[in-house]
């Protein structure tokens, strides 16, 4: 996690469906001007870019209110002119989206509980006396990314940006806010009693696809979700990176929807087009979810971009005190392990499709040689520890096959 610019925040966006996630949202505290405001943010970001932990992400957004008197707020407002209004409600669609803007955003996308606790500790000690929690939700880990109906989180794979370059597309690539980005907010509370109750087909042809993201069991309908979302494909305004989490809270079920984009704009289309307006329906979807709070957020290239001359600050006990209490992970867990066979995927020590990945023909020899010569040291059988290095071998490889096609690269929408 450590470091400095956009893309250290935005990673946040890019957890696995597997992760300990989390949205924090804060109003300004009474008399805080906006100076103020991008101070406390400024405190925060600059304390997440020197977090040493590969195991945490955390992204940072701030209101548009709070942006005024930056001196990138002309040149944004210019740019973005629609966005005081741009989560207004929809009388075709009034579950759709809802405006109760926050001041400050903070999600979290952690490996362990702890560490998702140390960030939202950590953005509550830092942004305080300036602004007050208003709203948190913990995310819940269904299988591999599955949301509260029980659907896979469809994704959509490209060889562009297939080992870790979709993020890059939400970047705004010039002017004075040339590293930052745009996010979009919007929980969505889900009625899973009323939509479960459909038979199969129905559920399907509501949602455009069948649990595992392939085709409907019945005929698809032009309004299911997926059906509407794949026409988007952001045609006018751009790219936008989907990374939402399911949640249960207080007897709540649903979705923290997060999507982040260079331009704004790209969001309003995205829910225009369930919202069916210009014609041709609304989202079937609609009917069994509803909006519940939402806002969108400007995400700070730096620390140092929004609050000039910011310097770290010795954390506080309640903070500090959870800084390396992560629990203990086996050795073939460790992020370094994880790390070491990501780098021998990426350098080419496998082969073949997504979800159908085998170690290339000409190092199987030589991992075969190595498993013989791991099992020559049992004090038992070596033959019997060898078949079960074998076994072993293929089962992690079925498993890692099955992750990665359930999971994919996470990406969800292109042009």
């Amino acid at each position: 996690m450590k470091g400095s610019g956009y893309r250290e925040y935005q990673q946040a966006c890019a957890h696995g469906p597997r992760r300990f996630n989390a949205v924090a949202v804060y109003k300004r505290a009474q008399g805080t001007n906006d100076g103020a405001l991008r101070a406390a943010v400024g405190r925060l970001l600059c304390a997440v870019e020197g977090i040493e932990l590969e195991t945490l992400n955390v992204l940072v957004g701030i209101g548009w209110s709070g942006l005024g008197g930056h001196p990138s707020h002309a040149e944004l407002k210019k740019q973005h002119p629609s966005i005081p209004t741009m989560l207004a409600p929809l009388a075709n669609a009034p579950t759709l989206r809802v405006d109760t803007q926050g001041d400050v955003l903070v999600q979290v996308a952690a490996e362990t509980e702890t560490d998702r606790l140390f960030a939202l500790r950590l953005a509550e000690v830092l942004l305080a006396p300036e602004a007050e929690l208003r709203e948190e939700w913990f995310g819940v880990r269904r299988g591999l990314g599955r949301e509260a109906f029980g659907y896979r989180d469809v994704h959509t794979r490209s060889e562009e940006y297939s080992r870790g370059g979709p993020l890059e597309l939400a970047l705004i690539k010039s002017g004075a806010a040339a590293g930052g980005g745009w996010l979009l907010y919007q929980r969505f509370n889900q009625n899973v009693g009323a939509f479960c109750a459909l038979p199969d087909a129905d559920r399907d042809d509501v949602m455009g696809i069948d649990p595992n993201g392939g085709a409907p069991r019945g005929p698809a309908t032009r309004l299911g979700h997926v059906v509407l979302a794949r026409k988007y494909r952001g045609k006018q305004k751009g790219w936008f990176v989907r990374r939402g989490f399911p949640y249960r809270e207080r007897g709540e079920e649903g979705l923290c929807f997060l999507a982040l984009a260079a331009a704004p704009e790209s969001f309003t289309e995205a829910l225009d087009a369930m919202a069916g307006t210009g014609g041709g329906g609304t989202d079937a979807l609609l009917a069994y979810v509803e909006a519940r709070e939402g806002g969108v957020y400007f995400v700070p290239p730096s620390a140092e971009w929004i609050a000039p001359g910011v310097r770290p600050i010795a954390l506080p006990h309640a903070v500090k005190d959870l800084e390396r209490q992560a629990p203990l992970i086996l050795a073939e867990l460790t992020p370094a392990a994880l790390e070491y066979a990501m780098s021998a995927r990426k350098f080419g020590a496998f082969t073949g499709a997504l979800g159908q990945e085998v170690i290339k023909p000409e190092l199987r020899p030589s991992v075969e040689a190595a498993n013989w010569l791991i099992s020559q040291m049992s004090s038992t059988s070596p033959s019997a520890a060898y078949a079960e290095l074998a076994k072993l071998l293929a089962k992690s490889l079925a498993q890692a096959n099955a992750a990665n096609l359930e999971a994919g690269e996470y990406v969800t929408l292109e042009p």
